[in-house]
């Protein structure tokens, strides 16, 4: 089934990557979308093996990634204005600043989580299920990464 799932991969990243990209208004996402879209696939390969329209469902499953983007974007635009006061080079060493001792704090896995829920706005639920583990399971792991920010600051 693996390798199945890398042929089929193989044979339509490309064309996803187009019809996310011309439906995004932000191109940098594009990977991020295009990669949660194959998560999906690759959880429910053996259904999409059997559907009459492959590429219809990876497009609307995309479509609906994209839709999920931009709502937690919205959440999370809202900006202080005092970083809004400051200066473009000062907020960027900022977020050097911060992504640096992120990095040092978490693992990789811990970083994605972060940047789901945190970033994202990913719900319990969405992440328990893109990372076969309980609701409960997801809320303590986050609940822990919560405790060692506030130990960073």
């Amino acid at each position: 089934m693996k390798e199945s799932f890398t042929v089929f991969y193989k044979e339509h990243y490309d064309e996803l990557c187009r019809y996310v990209e011309k439906r995004l208004l932000q191109k940098d996402f594009t990977e991020d979308i295009v990669q949660d879209t194959f998560t999906v696939a690759w959880q429910k390969y053996d259904r999409l093996l059997v559907h009459p329209n492959q590429v219809g469902w990876l497009k609307l499953v995309a479509k609906y990634k994209i839709h999920e983007w931009e709502r937690t974007l919205q959440h999370t635009v809202q900006m202080d204005e005092g970083w809004m006061k400051m200066g473009r080079e000062e907020m960027e060493y900022r977020r050097k600043e911060l992504e640096l001792l992120l990095h040092q704090t978490f693992s990789k896995q811990e970083l994605k989580r972060f940047e789901r829920h945190f970033v994202w706005g990913f719900s319990h639920r969405e992440m328990a299920k893109l990372e076969g583990i309980t609701e409960a399971n997801m809320r303590v792991r986050l609940c822990r990464m919560r405790e060692k920010i506030r130990n960073l600051l």
